[in-house]
Formats: structure tokens, sequence, C-alpha cells
């Protein structure tokens, strides 16, 4: 038997999950011939001796439940996670773009009221002093109209 065929198969030898005895028998005569499988095997042996040591540990009454929704779930991606595919960039560029988008329309959407309010100002004032626009102000005439609006 060679060795590939032999290692693939040794931890289950180790186990005695091999059903055939007669494929245990080859094994167990490769062993004997051969240094670099024998040493595979003693540490597959000293590896099961650690493993036997260990303490078995309680799962929380959490982990089945999460675990087969993670089963339930495998494969099958989010909304969120396809975006990945449209914007293949790092989180962190994703995270700064949006607050960037963010920033522009918010001004954007400031600068736009502003110039609503201000062209409604202009209409109330020049209409309460009786201008038609604030084109028919004559030059120096800043203090007349500061004047007219204390009177």
């Amino acid at each position: 038997m060679k060795c590939r065929k032999v290692r693939k198969n040794l931890s289950a030898y180790l186990d005695n999950q091999l059903q055939i005895t007669d494929y245990r028998l080859q094994i167990e005569e490769h062993l004997r011939s051969c240094l670099s499988c024998q040493e595979e095997y003693n540490l597959l042996q000293r590896i099961d001796g650690l493993l036997e040591k260990i303490e078995p540990i309680e799962p929380t009454e959490t982990f089945l439940p999460r675990l087969w929704q993670k089963i339930h779930y495998f494969g099958k991606e989010r909304w969120f996670e396809k975006l990945g595919t449209f914007f293949p960039f790092p989180l962190s560029a994703k995270v700064a773009f949006v607050f960037l988008l963010g920033v522009f329309i918010g001004t954007t959407g400031f600068f736009i009221r502003k110039e609503k309010i201000v062209q409604e100002f202009r209409n109330d004032y020049s209409f309460s002093v009786g201008l038609r626009s604030f084109a028919d102000i004559p030059t120096n005439s800043f203090e007349e109209i500061v004047q007219s609006i204390k009177e």
C-alpha cells in the first residue's frame, strides 16, 4: 500500500473505524516498514491522547437555535450584502462616501432654501417700501431707506 493512501486513512485506523480487517492489516504492515508513516501515526496518537484529556464543553441554551439559524441562512445573501458587488470598496470608503453625499445633499438644500428666503425677503421688503425691485433704489439712498423703516 502507498504512503498517500495510508496517511489518508490513519485517523480512521487510529479510531478503529475501518470496517475491512484486510485493509487494517495492510495499513499495519505498511506502518512496520515505513518510518515516515510511523511518525505520522505516532503524532496522531499523541494528539488523540491530548484531546482525550480536554474536558467537554457544554453549549449554552441559545447555541443550537443560533446554529440552526446560521445553517438556514447559509448561502442566502441579504439585500445589503449585495451592495458590495455594486460598490466594491472597503467599509471605511463606503461610510465616507455616504457621509459626504449626505453633507452635499444637506448643504445643497440649505443653499436652495437660503436663496428662496432671500428672494421672499426682497419681495416683502420691496413691497413694504413701495419698490418693484431693488434696482429701483436710487444710489446713495440707504440712509433714506433706514429712516423710512424707523418712522
